[in-house]
Parts: C-alpha cells; sequence; structure tokens
C-alpha cells in the first residue's frame, strides 16, 4: 500500500553520527589536526545521507502539508541571522572578504550561487557565511524531493534518486561556469541517493532478527567507514558509500535503543554548531596560532569546542525551537 509504514521507531543513534560530523569538520576548521583529519567533506557527505535518510524516514505515512514550507522555516531563520551578521561584519572589516557589497548578500539570502572573490585564496562559489554552502544542495534537495512526492508518493525515492543522477550527468558532459550551474553540476547529489538507499536497506532488515555477532560486525563496519572517511582523502563518491554504510550499519546495532540525553543534545543543536563554529574558530584564531600543536592550541580547541556548543545551544532554543515553532504556527496553519 502507497501509505503502509514498513518501519519505524527509535533511530536516535543517528544523533553519534551527526555529532561525529560536525567535530570533525570543526577540528578540520580549526586546522591544529589537519595532517591527520584529511578533508571535512566527509563531515558533509554524512549530513547529507542523513538528511536524505530522514525526508524519506518521516514522510511514510504521507506528504505533510507544507513541507518545503517548513523544510526551509527550519533552516533560514538562523541562516538570516549569521548572513545578516557576516554582511555587518565585512562592512566593517574589509579584509575578511572581498564581494560583500549589497547584490552578494541579496543572492545569499535566497540562496543563489555567486563566485565570492577570497583575498587569501582562489575565487569559491559560496555564500556570505562560508560553511553554509552546503545550505545550496539541502535546499535545492528539499525542493527535488518535495516534488517528487508530489508526482508519486510511493516512488518519491526511486524519483529522486532518477532527479540527482540526472544532475551527477551534467559534469560528465558539460563544464558550466555559470555559479549556479556549477553548484548542480557537482558531485554531492550521490550522498543523497546514498540516504535513500540506506532507507530502503533498513526498511526491508528493519524486523529481521539481527544476531550478537553480526551486531558486533556492523558496529565494526561502522567505525572502519567513519575512520576511513576522516582519515583517508577520499573523493566524493567513496564518503557517500561509507556514509551510507554507517548509517546503516549505526542503526542496525543501536535500532530502537534511546541515546544518552548528552548524545541527543550534542546531535539536536549539531546544525547551530556547524553554523556557528567558524566564527569562533575566527576570534580564536586571532589570538593564538591554530595550526601548531601545543598547550596552548590545545586549551582553544576546548574553548572553542565548549563556546560553540554553548553558543548553538542558545540558537537551537532561541531561533530552532522557539522562534521556528512561532513562524510555522503563523504561516503554515491547517
Amino acid at each position: 500500500m502507497e501509505n503502509q509504514v514498513k518501519f519505524e521507531g527509535q533511530i536516535e543513534c543517528i544523533s553519534i553520527l551527526r555529532v561525529i560530523g560536525a567535530l570533525g569538520i570543526a577540528l578540520y576548521h580549526i586546522g591544529t589536526f589537519n595532517n591527520y583529519i584529511a578533508t571535512p567533506q566527509a563531515g558533509v557527505s554524512l549530513f547529507f545521507c542523513i538528511s536524505a535518510f530522514l525526508m524519506m524516514y518521516t514522510t511514510q505515512k504521507g506528504i505533510p502539508k507544507h513541507y518545503i514550507l517548513k523544510r526551509l522555516i527550519r533552516i533560514v531563520p538562523l541562516y538570516w541571522i549569521m548572513t545578516v551578521f557576516t554582511f555587518a561584519a565585512m562592512q566593517f572589516i574589509p579584509s575578511i572578504s572581498t564581494g560583500g557589497g549589497t547584490p552578494e548578500f541579496v543572492k545569499s539570502l535566497f540562496f543563489i550561487p555567486y563566485v565570492r572573490h577570497a583575498l587569501k585564496s582562489a575565487d569559491v562559489v559560496r555564500p556570505m557565511v562560508g560553511p553554509a554552502w552546503t545550505l545550496f544542495y539541502d535546499v535545492y534537495f528539499t525542493f527535488i524531493f518535495g516534488v517528487c512526492m508530489k508526482l508519486s508518493h510511493k516512488f518519491r525515492g526511486l524519483l529522486a534518486i532518477a532527479g540527482c543522477t540526472m544532475l551527477l550527468m551534467i559534469q560528465y558532459k558539460f563544464q558550466p561556469e555559470h555559479p549556479f550551474l556549477f553548484v548542480l553540476s557537482q558531485p554531492w547529489w550521490i550522498s543523497f541517493v546514498m540516504g535513500i538507499g540506506a532507507f530502503y536497506v533498513l526498511q526491508y532488515v528493519w524486523d529481521k532478527k539481527i544476531a550478537v555477532n553480526i551486531k558486533v560486525f556492523l558496529g565494526t563496519s561502522a567505525a572502519v567507514a567513519l575512520a576511513f572517511m576522516f582519515l583517508s582523502d577520499l573523493n566524493v563518491y567513496r564518503n557517500a558509500i561509507l556514509s551510507g554504510i554507517a548509517l546503516i550499519s549505526l542503526i542496525l546495532v543501536f535500532r530502537k535503543q534511546a541515546m544518552p540525553r548528552t548524545i541527543n543534545f550534542l546531535g539536536k543543536i549539531s546544525f547551530s554548531f556547524y553554523m556557528i563554529h567558524y566564527y569562533v574558530i575566527l576570534v580564536v584564531g586571532r589570538v593564538i596560532d591554530l595550526k601548531v600543536i601545543s598547550v596552548k592550541s590545545m586549551c582553544a580547541i576546548v574553548f572553542i569546542l565548549l563556546a560553540s556548543i554553548v553558543l548553538a545551544g542558545i540558537a537551537n532554543c532561541l531561533i530552532e525551537d522557539k522562534f521556528t515553532h512561532f513562524i510555522k504556527e503563523k504561516i503554515c496553519r491547517e
């Protein structure tokens, strides 16, 4: 049946992957351990994979009303606040970056890609809030998935996979220079495909009994996959595959089990942490050399992580919870 729920229950263990992904990205941005943490792409792949999986998981019973709007309301308020803050900072601290004018500001607000001219690095397609480039893909995939649900709820996953596959083919046929087409042509869509694939795998095996030795194997597989992702310089496709393996394995090991409150809290604030941590790093980096392993840099890392967690917790409470709930109540009335 089209609206039959195939599996449901505790999947709180996803918070573990969110925490690992956010921590890996933060440590890479700090830079102290960049000889060991090869790339932030591993964390990004994890987040995209989880995002697609949850879209499938939360829409099993049917198409939620105002689905796309509610998804946007969840991420837009904090992103807009950070964009306004960054735009203001660029006016007073020109050394941060060039290309901080009003046109770029408006494009950033509405997830329109543009080429940002950096003073100390190569030009990149980024919004004003640097780490928020990932929102281009998350927002675009939300629209793709929403359209696919409208076309056919039953086959929403397969249609979304087909759409992502078509986008993946762009890079093999063309080398687009326009920023919007450049974003569409990047291989990150494979991470969303793996998230949908993980849903179908878990849907099939959810009610099957899993022996203890198999759980040990799955747990080991998840650990090895995550280690390879963060400690090896893998391409996007390999990171996506390993993200899917880690997601499937971890959920099967901890399925229907509640996680500690601390893990759930850190997973819950992972989006706010991701948006805020980079600014904490910029401030601390002006005082302490974070590129060198020393007592000072170790203390600075602890401070950065704790400060980012505190600020993310506040942002999550005031913006992601209270403010977005208020907006949803006003805009998304039945």
